[in-house]
């Protein structure tokens, strides 16, 4: 395993997939705290333990202490952690004032700093601010000396004041990047919940008219057939139109299933190589009858052995959203044509009509924005839902798609995927 993968290990002990994004950046900080100090705490160690013995067994000992905070991670304890990472700390950086006063004042606030990024409670943070304050302030106004501690040179107390203001700022710095950062995904959160809370309210129009409707309306044409005595003709004419809408039916909410999926972080997309003249012809043949009806023809221009790699189920239905728009907004008699080529390791597919086209203002938000229904040429209702589910099912596969078209000349759909 990589050095830098043995980190990211490391930083994220007690993490859990199930924790909110909150719970997760305060542990992951907590841990980055952690082993910063440690090893700026060794450091110093070693630095000290030539010329300043006690200090530097005191260093290796308190940061030794602070490395097992990372322990109370891994278990769960985290308010634990928290607060022997700061006890530890907190009582390494006293001891060192008191036996060589003014030596860690900056260090000492600097601690306080920390409790702000780590404690959620106040009555830590107070405890904390007290303990610290009296670890400065008792030195100064003691007179006593230790004959085997070596006088710490001014030059030492200097460097020390640097690096612990040094600290400061950056730990201040830090302190207001992360709450920016924090705002910010707040705010793309909140955003995505706004864009979800108004798709919904399109796809409980969506259910009420295209699946309450039609399931109605079928019902009531099935009761009057068992009921009543009709002709032969009209039974055969209810029958069709019986099953137009329980299709249509069918394929609303396959979309709507799909829609809920990927919105509900529960898409599993599982990409294998399809052979696409034959799943385009497979998806056709479920669509026979309605191209039939409005009497559609199909020009299929796809070789046998090109490709794609995606995954079959969401694919197919890409194809059907597609291939239903094409022949939605095809005039009757018209003509719908698919091709395919192969280009390095990507596979392109056009569907191409000849219908009432799209003006070119409405293409860019086709993809991204659930709209209300639309009607076709021969009054066949969408759901406003399927290009939008198309957009996401493509970028799921790795694809892209794009909308060339004029109104009243026509429009192409072109996909890119991968073929392997």
């Amino acid at each position: 395993m990589k050095i830098p993968e043995n980190i990211d290990r490391i930083l994220n002990l007690g993490i859990l997939d199930e924790d909110s994004f909150l719970v997760k950046k305060e542990i992951r900080l907590a841990n980055i705290i952690t082993v910063s100090c440690s090893i700026i705490i060794f450091i110093y160690g070693f630095i000290n333990i030539w010329k300043f013995p006690i200090i530097g067994i005191a260093n290796f000992i308190g940061a030794s202490l602070m490395i097992l905070t990372l322990g109370f991670h891994a278990k769960r304890k985290l308010r634990t952690g928290q607060i022997w990472f700061l006890t530890s700390m907190g009582l390494l950086l006293a001891f060192v004032n008191f036996i060589s006063p003014n030596t860690t004042e900056y260090f000492l606030i600097s601690l306080i700093a920390l409790s702000l990024l780590v404690l959620r409670d106040n009555i830590s943070k107070i405890i904390l601010s007290i303990f610290v304050s009296a670890a400065i302030i008792i030195p100064k106004y003691l007179d006593y000396s230790f004959p085997f501690l070596e006088h710490v040179a001014k030059h030492r107390l200097i460097f020390n004041s640097i690096w612990g203001l040094v600290i400061l700022i950056v730990l201040s710095y830090y302190l207001r990047s992360i709450q920016k950062k924090y705002q910010e995904e707040i705010e793309e959160k909140s955003a995505q919940i706004n864009d979800l809370n108004r798709d919904l309210k399109h796809l409980f129009a969506i259910i009420a008219h295209d699946i309450h409707s039609p399931l109605q309306s079928s019902t009531t044409m099935l009761k009057d057939l068992s009921g009543t005595q009709m002709s032969n003709e009209w039974k055969e004419t209810a029958i069709k139109l019986v099953h137009k809408q329980l299709a249509t039916l069918q394929i609303n909410l396959n979309n709507l299933l799909e829609w809920s999926r990927h919105n509900m972080q529960g898409l599993q997309t599982m990409p294998e190589g399809i052979m696409l003249a034959k799943i385009v012809n497979e998806t056709l043949k479920s669509m026979e009858e309605r191209f039939l009806e409005k009497e559609i023809q199909i020009d299929i221009q796809i070789d046998h052995d090109i490709q794609v790699y995606a995954d079959p189920i969401q694919f197919t239905v890409i194809l059907r959203n597609l291939l239903d728009n094409a022949l939605k907004f095809s005039n009757p008699n018209g003509l719908i044509a698919i091709k395919a080529s192969e280009e390095k390791e990507n596979t392109t597919i056009s569907i191409e009509d000849h219908g009432v086209g799209i003006d070119q203002q409405f293409i860019d938000s086709l993809f991204h924005t659930i709209k209300d229904p639309s009607f076709g040429t021969s009054g066949e209702r969408g759901t406003g839902l399927g290009l939008v589910l198309v957009d996401k099912l493509i970028q799921a596969n790795h694809g892209t798609v794009k909308i060339k078209s004029k109104p009243e000349q026509g429009t192409t759909i072109l996909i890119d995927l991968p073929n392997r």
